[in-house]
């Protein structure tokens, strides 16, 4: 059975094109090695920039018994354009949506969209395999974890799929996806230096319930890790295979200080000359663990923080306080961290003082990098049932996220962008702070990823003046004008990376033709 996995197509989207390769892909394709008589291939026209068609040709050109796109709620749309149109072109071919707005809306999608055959629900290591033999062999697929189905007149739902020992599946393969450039950017920042990086996912969920998440709905509100030995051997694979940078896609990768510790220990010991970058809370680690950290190379840290008024962190129930939050971020500054903060802005509730209150944090705690954006009310979320007075999705356009200024009662859109430029203007005063230089010399010295993007930056001018020309455009835009389109487009043109064309598919990840 020959098997195409994929992303939905950019059209014209090209904010993560160059991003991190489509982890949950990969290691859906891992697990279906051990399925006898597969080819599965692996495509990713978000990361390339292509196009409906463009990707629909790819697909086609190999043929599949079996197409699957993982789907996300901002994505859903494209992903349902590219599924028709592969339907259209090979009309044999059997149809799969996966991912986060398939768990939630996997009924609604089977009986608005006829070229879709089924859905998963949840984790699909596990059920996907048995659903390939299933298909292959001919036999009823009634009780595959996690699929939902047509049978007769009626719709089965599956229950979505918790993988519960994360140490039993396979690693993905991060070069399955051959000629893709990823990670030509860490959010809107350019990484320059020329290094070889991969992607690790080492734990699943996460033990919090932040109200403007969507992934509280998708199971137990439980966090489930990987040992730090088996995190430690894929580790082992990837400096063995030539790699620079291992970036940590966890939700919270840092929930656990014993593991934490564990891990640090292990990397002591070892020879890899790696760097390893992560997103999670610093608030409950100690100066000790953050010094360790920053010793086996964890040079860099997204943080987020949401708001500094302690009142909205209350509203959106995030799991510290104001002081916690800047007290972990002084720890990681001190142990010489890239510290990467994110804020929302236009949660429900939200006024003048809670804004200014997020200004003085900025201003106090001065981190390296900020992104800044309007809160978004995603389906599966707790603001979803609020907001959205928990309305029924009853087409595929009803189940997309929206800007919390599109709901009646809410912050008004001029106030939110408003807030939002000014945030920015804040963080950008805040370079002009005397300690900044300090800061910088610092982090030359004793952060060794800030330290190579440095010297990839000097070595990449052009880029770099490019970068500097777009701070000064948002700069513009944060003293209340409008950011100039044209030159934002023009820009995010020129780093889009070469796509591959020919009639041969480069994409191969694994062939099983026992």
């Amino acid at each position: 059975m020959r098997i195409v996995l994929s992303t939905p197509p950019a059209d014209g989207w090209l904010n993560f094109v160059g991003g991190p390769p489509p982890m949950g892909l990969l290691y859906v394709a891992a697990c279906l090695q051990v399925v006898p008589r597969t080819t599965v291939h692996v495509i990713d026209p978000t990361a390339e920039g292509l196009t409906t068609a463009e990707a629909a040709d790819r697909i086609v050109a190999l043929e599949p018994d079996l197409f699957g796109i993982s789907v996300f709620s901002t994505n859903i749309e494209r992903g349902i354009r590219l599924l028709k149109l592969v339907k259209e072109l090979q009309p044999t071919v059997t149809t799969i949506l996966g991912g986060v707005h398939a768990t939630l809306f996997d009924e609604l999608l089977l009986d608005q969209v006829p070229e879709l055959d089924f859905a998963f629900r949840g984790e699909a290591e596990q059920g996907f395999p048995d659903l390939v033999t299933r298909l292959m062999e001919g036999a009823d697929v009634a009780g595959v974890a996690g699929l939902s189905h047509r049978r007769n007149a009626t719709i089965v739902r599956g229950t979505p799929e918790i993988i519960e020992d994360l140490d039993a599946l396979k690693f993905p393969d991060c070069k399955g996806i051959d000629g893709v450039t990823y990670y030509r950017s860490w959010g809107p920042m350019p990484l320059f230096g020329g290094l070889s990086v991969a992607g690790v996912i080492s734990s699943r969920g996460c033990p919090y319930k932040c109200s403007f998440c969507s992934k509280t709905s998708l199971g137990p509100a439980r966090w489930r890790t990987r040992s730090a030995e088996n995190i430690f051997e894929e580790l082992n694979k990837l400096s063995h295979d030539g790699c620079d940078l291992v970036v940590f896609h966890d939700d919270n990768f840092s929930r656990s200080v014993r593991r934490l510790n564990r891990l640090c220990e292990m990397l002591l010991t070892a020879d890899f000359n790696m760097r390893f970058w992560f997103s999670g809370s610093v608030h409950h680690l100690s100066q000790s663990t953050l010094d360790l950290m920053q010793q086996v190379g964890f040079d860099c840290v997204a943080v987020g923080v949401e708001s500094g008024s302690d009142k909205q962190l209350k509203r959106i129930n995030k799991p510290a306080t104001r002081d916690m939050l800047a007290k972990g971020i002084r720890r990681a500054k001190k142990s010489h961290m890239w510290v990467h903060t994110f804020f929302v802005v236009g949660t429900p509730g939200e006024n003048s003082e809670d804004h200014e209150e997020s200004k003085r944090f900025v201003r106090e705690l001065r981190p390296h990098f900020v992104d800044i954006f309007p809160l978004s009310v995603y389906p599966g979320s707790q603001l979803w049932g609020e907001v959205a007075c928990d309305r029924q999705a009853k087409t595929v356009a009803d189940s997309k996220p929206r800007l919390i200024y599109d709901y009646e009662g809410q912050l008004d859109g001029e106030t939110v962008i408003r807030r939002k430029r000014d945030l920015l203007r804040t963080f950008l005063k805040s370079w002009l702070h005397p300690s900044r230089l300090l800061e910088l010399v610092r982090l030359v010295r004793y952060n060794r990823s800030f330290t190579l993007w440095f010297r990839g930056a000097a070595r990449r001018l052009p880029r770099l003046v490019s970068v500097i020309g777009m701070l000064k455009e948002a700069f513009i835009a944060a003293k209340g004008k409008d950011l100039d389109t044209a030159k934002y487009n023009e820009w995010k043109r020129r780093r889009r990376p070469q796509t591959h064309g020919g009639p041969k598919p480069h994409e191969h990840v694994a062939s099983h033709n026992q």
